[in-house]
């Protein structure tokens, strides 16, 4: 399997943040669990840009009980488990909350390690 440049994320991932809906994110994380693509809906639901959220988004999570919930799901898919659904709240930048539910599930490459996390986040505050 190929390994991806950043770059080359945003082409490769054009076609899914064109259809992406205004209340979700799409997300990708590297298989050392870094954050490197996100989809432009991050201004639509939380307000900032892409770079700004990619730089510092544990930062932005209201509650350490759901960071550390986070950081366990994110290293069950990095050792190849499809973790489940999971609550994450989030400080928009305009200093509101937001609830989002995310899944997260780990792509593997050819040999059977696991070269990335793609997952997505939806807003579910209004459901609050």
């Amino acid at each position: 399997m190929t390994t991806l440049i950043p770059e080359q994320f945003d082409e490769k991932y054009a076609g899914i943040s064109a259809a992406m809906r205004e209340d979700h994110i799409y997300c990708v994380y590297n298989d050392k669990g870094r954050l490197v693509f996100l989809s432009p809906t991050v201004s639509d639901v939380l307000g900032y840009s892409v770079d700004e959220f990619k730089q510092t988004h544990w930062a932005h999570m209201v509650e350490d009980t759901m960071s550390d919930e986070a950081e366990k799901h994110l290293e069950r898919s990095l050792s190849g488990e499809t973790a489940p659904a999971h609550p994450v709240c989030f400080e928009h930048k305009n200093g509101g909350h937001v609830l989002m539910e995310a899944w997260h599930w780990p792509v593997f490459d050819d040999s059977g390690k696991v070269s990335r996390i793609e997952g997505f986040l939806r807003d579910v505050t209004a459901a609050w």
